[in-house]
């Protein structure tokens, strides 16, 4: 769960959190992403790729590794918007 301290500095959003990606997947918003299956979080920038299959070894039972994003990094955004970057796509799956 991510935790915080201040908060004056985070906000409740409503779109673009249920969304899945796979492993090596172009993350689509700098933040914190949270692995649907074992609830492991990492940090992942928007554009690089999402955290590697070797994150976390999961039981193969669990099923694949799907990263669901947890907290977006809204200066990300507004640092593009500036500099005429565009934003990382990536493939949902379900």
């Amino acid at each position: 769960m991510a935790i915080y301290q201040d908060a004056a500095y985070v906000k409740r959003g409503t779109g673009g959190f249920d969304a899945k990606y796979k492993p090596g997947d172009p993350t689509p918003h700098s933040g914190i992403y949270r692995c649907a299956v074992c609830g492991r979080e990492d940090v992942s920038e928007a554009g690089k790729p999402l955290p590697s299959q070797n994150h976390n070894q999961h039981d193969p039972a669990e099923g694949p590794i799907r990263w669901k994003l947890l907290v977006y990094s809204e200066g990300d955004s507004i640092r593009r918007s500036r500099t005429g970057l565009k934003q990382g796509t990536a493939h949902s799956v379900i």
